[in-house]
């Protein structure tokens, strides 16, 4: 018996011994590739009879002619692409060939075809299609937002929300009775959640079909909301001494809630929250990175990632979900000096189980970055990039 033992004993030595001196790949592997890489072209600046009232003048006339925007009126290639670079915006088609580039003004709603940029003081909002042209003039004051697509527009007080269609025309309205803090849309449906910790969810006629308050917390205030694109999840950050994380299903059309845990962190700011699409984690901006909820398995892993959160993809790419940070501009509550360094934006790609895959990190002040089919498309360094991924 006793040599039967040192007989598998020897074997196991064996097998190690040999995966050590003679190791192989095994399981599949993933290959990055770039497609492409764009140059973003230069804004012209304003002509001559402009530049003596520029910059107040223009901002004051709404005349966004004058702000001389790179327009490429040809027809696209494959999907248009919307992007963000500071206070720069633009669209870029499948190929890579940029169609519209400009500057906001101060704010900028943007949607897949279509947006809106609007000075400090917004009266009456206009909507600008790809090639610069008006598409809908918006009779209301107010701050819009485009949510999946969706146009919103926040009441200038700040307890208001108006849905309208494409056309510029009003869908519904409500008056919320509190500062409207966070707010999302998928599937027909509208949420919205209230610096009093009141949590709402609207249909598509704006009839409300949930309710929910946040009363554990010392400041019960929604700091960020987040409905899967079918409308079957929702995600909610709340709290202030607590911060407190919910996660609700809907079944049979209820809202119900499979998951709430208190978080480690103390944000008195907005927070990134995003439910990942076909997979039942969320996503939630934490201190340092990102913590990664499973609301069926009821567990939460961290991933790392300095600097402040910019994006949470709400998609997987080849099972892994992407966030991205830039570091060395300011802390996760206020801005702070830059002490010298040059600001370095971070993409990282972790499996949902929290483990990271790969980690890009280059010097950047600004960063875009969406999912586009099998891959992603970031902006960085007035240049936009197209990364294809595939498992090899």
């Amino acid at each position: 018996m006793k040599s039967r033992r040192i007989y598998f004993v020897f074997l196991g030595l064996l097998l190690v011994a040999y995966v050590v001196l003679f190791p192989r790949q095994t399981g599949k592997e993933l290959v990055v590739t770039q497609k492409w890489v764009t140059a973003l072209p230069s804004l012209l600046p304003p002509s001559d009879s402009a530049a003596a009232v520029a910059p107040k003048a223009i901002l004051a006339s709404g005349n966004l002619s004058q702000l001389s925007p790179y327009i490429n009126a040809s027809a696209p290639t494959g999907a248009l692409h919307a992007f963000r670079l500071g206070n720069l915006f633009g669209y870029i088609d499948d190929s890579g060939v940029v169609h519209y580039f400009g500057q906001s003004r101060y704010g900028l709603a943007l949607g897949s075809r279509s947006f809106i940029n609007y000075p400090q003081v917004p009266r009456g909002l206009l909507v600008e299609n790809v090639d610069g042209k008006a598409v809908a003039n918006i009779d209301q004051n107010g701050y819009p937002m485009y949510l999946q697509d969706h146009l919103f527009v926040l009441g200038s007080q700040g307890d208001e929300i108006t849905s309208f269609d494409a056309s510029g025309k009003p869908l519904w309205s409500k008056q919320m009775g509190g500062l409207i803090t966070s707010a999302d849309y998928a599937d027909g449906l509208t949420v919205v959640g209230l610096l009093s910790g009141e949590l709402d969810v609207f249909g598509e006629n704006g009839a409300r079909v949930f309710q929910a308050a946040s009363g554990t917390a010392t400041m019960p205030v929604i700091l960020g909301t987040s409905i899967a694109r079918s409308g079957d999840r929702l995600a909610v950050v709340s709290g202030v001494a607590p911060q407190i994380a919910t996660v609700y299903a809907r079944v049979n059309g209820r809202f119900i809630p499979v998951d709430t845990r208190r978080l480690a962190t103390d944000f008195r700011r907005p927070v990134l929250v995003q439910c990942i699409d076909n997979s039942p984690v969320s996503v939630l901006e934490a201190s340092n990175g990102v913590d990664v909820v499973n609301a069926i398995a009821h567990t939460s892993y961290h991933v790392e990632l300095p600097g402040l959160m910019n994006f949470i993809a709400p998609d997987l790419v080849e099972d892994l979900a992407i966030a991205g940070s830039i570091e060395g501009k300011s802390t996760e509550n206020a801005a702070t000096p830059n002490q010298g360094k040059s600001p370095a934006a971070h993409i990282v790609f972790f499996l949902p189980d929290g483990r990271q895959v790969l980690h890009f990190r280059f010097t950047a002040d600004s960063l875009s970055l969406q999912v586009v089919g099998d891959g992603i498309l970031w902006g960085a360094n007035n240049a936009m990039y197209r990364v294809q991924f595939s498992v090899g």
